[in-house]
């Protein structure tokens, strides 16, 4: 099915595109996949993951909660569409906060949930995570509510700057701040 495939393609690139505009500085890219934002787009950045995709991605790691990086080095985390694959995500949140410069920023994409668990099974064949990597239904989540990420943002030291639709309303976009206080832990 050709036609699917040009869709996540599109999607993908739609995501991507719409992350890009607020990214500033150094960047770091949680859950990274292939590592496109990275490697198109900012090229001194990091792209992490638990998977080497096509052998793209600059660190692989068993766990985004415990990266070997230096505290308050990025500017910018982004985890485009990937959150929902990270088990204790909300750890992996305040290893975010860790590694980011006072008053950098983490975004967040999120597609809605309504129809997550049907788009998956579509996209079986043309999907990465998927196809490469398997989804531990166990351990990980179709989605996660958008209310639920802000409140795991707020719990580990971050405020809110933004939360929209975007993509025909498919997709949410978070972004948030570091808030200066002590170091969170989760």
């Amino acid at each position: 099915m050709a036609v699917i495939q040009r869709i996540v393609e599109y999607l993908k690139a739609a995501r991507l595109r719409v992350v890009n505009n607020y990214i500033e500085g150094r960047l770091l890219d949680i859950g990274c996949g292939d590592n496109t934002l990275v490697k198109k787009y900012h090229p001194n950045g990091i792209g992490v993951d638990v998977f080497n995709y096509y052998g793209k991605v600059d660190l692989v790691v068993k766990s985004s909660a415990e990266l070997p990086l230096q505290s308050e080095s990025f500017d910018t985390i982004t985890i485009v569409a990937a959150l929902n694959h990270i088990p204790n995500y909300k750890a992996t949140l305040a290893e975010a906060r860790r590694l980011l410069k006072p008053g950098g920023k983490i975004i967040i994409t999120m597609p809605i949930g309504f129809a997550q668990k049907l788009w998956h099974r579509i996209t079986h064949n043309y999907d990465d995570d998927q196809l490469f990597r398997g989804i531990n239904e166990a351990e990980e989540r179709y989605y996660i509510p958008t209310t639920e990420i802000v409140t795991a943002l707020q719990e580990v030291g971050y405020k809110l700057e933004k939360r929209e639709r975007f993509v025909f309303g498919l997709n949410n976009l978070i972004i948030a701040v570091k808030a200066p206080g002590p170091k969170s832990e989760y």
